[in-house]
């Protein structure tokens, strides 16, 4: 055993320089990818959209943001005008429509009145399945503004935290090692 014990080199009492800098860096990466994974998740919320909190409305610190609020707060609906009348009346006469008994126009214009019941119905199905897109491409936009803010963030607070890991190693230098 002692023979194995004096064959083996003295081992160092410190980390070498080269080592806690690559340490660091390799800490900076696993870092900065973790930063990566959750701007990414920002850039693709997609599903079950909410309004962004204001406290990240607020921790961004977007300074345009009101103004960007306000720009896009003008919505515009699809409108559907309720300006038909409750009974049609016309000028213009069917050919054979006056010849046909009161049972039989009766149950025509109930067939009228009907489809355009359905039809309404449809339309305004239409407006609100289109007020829902907008409201949706609305908060889209939101939350990809934050995901950009927000990487903006991150790069700078990345790039300062690498920035004084290798200030400080190479001030923990010792005297002369540098030429």
């Amino acid at each position: 055993m002692q023979v194995v014990n004096q064959s083996l080199p003295i081992t160092s009492r410190s980390v070498p320089y080269v080592g806690q800098f690559f340490g660091a860096t390799i800490l900076i990466v696993a870092i900065s990818v973790s930063f990566s994974a959750f701007g990414i998740m920002f850039h693709f919320h997609e599903l079950n959209l909410k309004k962004p909190p204001a406290i990240l409305k607020t921790l961004l610190w977007v300074p345009g943001y009101r103004i960007w609020e306000r720009c896009g707060s003008n919505k515009k609906s699809v409108d559907i005008k309720d300006d038909r009348p409750d009974s049609v009346e016309s000028d213009n006469t069917v050919e054979g429509f006056d010849e046909l008994t009161p049972d039989r126009k009766s149950f025509m214009v109930g067939h009228v009145m009907t489809h355009m019941s359905k039809i309404d119905k449809n339309l305004q199905a239409i407006k609100d399945t289109a007020d829902e897109n907008q409201e949706q491409e609305s908060l889209q936009e939101e939350w990809k503004f934050l995901a950009t803010q927000l990487d903006k963030v991150l790069m700078v607070s990345i790039l300062l935290v690498y920035l004084i890991v290798s200030a400080s190693m190479f001030l923990s230098l010792p005297p002369g090692l540098l030429r």
